[in-house]
């Protein structure tokens, strides 16, 4: 007779399973894209004063364009509705929880890395002031000279989730330039702008499974979240829903015309909007700011984003290539790698690259200090997912307390 101890812990794992399943080809696109982020921002390094012209600026101006991973944060979006949507048509956990569960699981992570990335700071106070000397880059010349411990709780407790940063909000400017203490670019780790636009976008995707997933109105308050969000990093996670909603119908009706045209569209927008409108169909994208949350030129990576995710979702091929294990080793410590990549780059990156220039040649100290800088950033972020990440999703877990084997979970 298998004793009761054992039979819970059973059930607890099959419950844990049945709520939040693995996809590892969706890990592993997160994984690979949450890496590019962190390679994207490191290429800054390719920046600098000494080599402005010639055969090696024109190398590292390719380098920088081959890994321009911009579009990788409107992927996290579309990934991260389709999941949700996954899990909160499925189970219904009441809104108050799954806002609070999900509020933890990002919060808890983020506010962290942010108390990292004080340390580091406190550390490494002038790095960042002395590569200025080399790099023109407005990376370092935004990052704040002097923090303080209010800076550091401030982020902590309001730019970093609910609030957002006033130039970066999803809410009424004139809400949030009198709380926000700080802009983006002035912010301990600027990234944390993504961490607003994601609990915002969970808690609309919440409240629709909640009240609208079969509700014969499901298709009026779509469409009117879809206008409403128009543009915006927002309306991703509505994206994402559809991807969902309409899988069997995706995925039957898949062509390998339509993957092609999938591809090239999404690969055209990317490297066109970003790289000095190299293409015609930049000229006919919105240039100004949208109706209520859009922001500057964001339809242009949105629609590359989904142009591309379009096509790794219905490509078989693509989706072993992402599921294989280091792209989901990658996806498993993606939260923590995209957190503590930025304040690592900006203290321990740049303390080594202004040691590193007093002995070897200018683009050797580039090349040695961008690859120690993201090994650093994947081992430390490998630490972070299994001592403060993994732990804050248990944590979030354990607030299931509408549901009865949740209760077993919290004995």
């Amino acid at each position: 007779m298998i004793p009761e101890k054992t039979s819970d812990a059973f059930n607890q794992k099959i419950f844990s399973a049945r709520i939040n399943p693995r996809i590892n080809w969706m890990d592993g696109l997160r994984g690979v894209a949450a890496l590019g982020v962190c390679i994207d921002h490191n290429l800054i390094f390719l920046i600098n004063k000494q080599n402005d012209i010639g055969i090696l600026d024109k190398i590292n101006k390719f380098i920088v364009l081959l890994f321009n991973f911009s579009i990788a944060v409107p992927i996290f979006f579309i990934l991260s509705g389709y999941v949700l949507t996954k899990k909160y048509s499925q189970n219904k956990l009441g809104i108050y929880i799954s806002i609070v569960q999900r509020l933890l699981r990002l919060w808890l992570p983020a506010a962290a890395a942010l108390v990292f990335a004080y340390a580091l700071f406190l550390s490494n106070r002038s790095a960042h002031i002395g590569i200025q000397n080399y790099n023109p880059s407005v990376f370092f010349n935004n990052f704040p000279d002097n923090l303080r411990i209010y800076d550091l709780f401030h982020e902590i407790f309001l730019e970093s989730i609910v609030v957002g940063f006033p130039n970066a909000s999803n809410l009424p400017y004139s809400i949030v330039s009198n709380i926000g203490s700080v802009v983006v670019n002035k912010a301990i780790i600027p990234v944390l702008w993504t961490l607003h636009t994601e609990f915002f976008g969970s808690v609309m995707l919440i409240i629709f499974c909640n009240y609208f997933y079969k509700s014969r109105y499901n298709a009026i308050i779509l469409s009117v979240l879809i206008a409403a969000t128009f543009g915006s990093y927002v309306s991703l996670f509505l994206v994402g829903y559809l991807f969902y909603k309409y899988e069997d119908y995706i995925l039957r009706e898949n062509l390998m015309t339509m993957k092609i045209i999938s591809l090239i569209f999404g690969f055209m927008l990317y490297v066109g909007f970003f790289k000095d409108k190299f293409i015609l169909i930049y000229k006919y994208l919105p240039a100004k700011r949208l109706p209520l949350f859009g922001s500057d030129y964001a339809l242009s990576t949105i629609i590359s984003a989904i142009s591309i995710f379009y096509f790794v979702f219905v490509s078989e091929f693509a989706k072993e290539i992402f599921a294989n294990r280091i792209a989901t080793f990658l996806g498993r410590i993606s939260y923590s790698l995209y957190l503590v990549h930025h304040p690592i780059m900006m203290t321990l990156t740049c303390s080594l690259f202004i040691f590193l220039h007093n002995y070897v040649k200018y683009i050797v100290a580039q090349w040695l200090v961008i690859v120690t800088s993201i090994s650093m950033s994947i081992a430390i972020a490998t630490l972070g997912e299994r001592y403060v990440d993994a732990p804050a999703v248990r944590m979030a877990r354990r607030l299931l307390v509408g549901d009865p084997n949740a209760r077993k979970q919290t004995t």
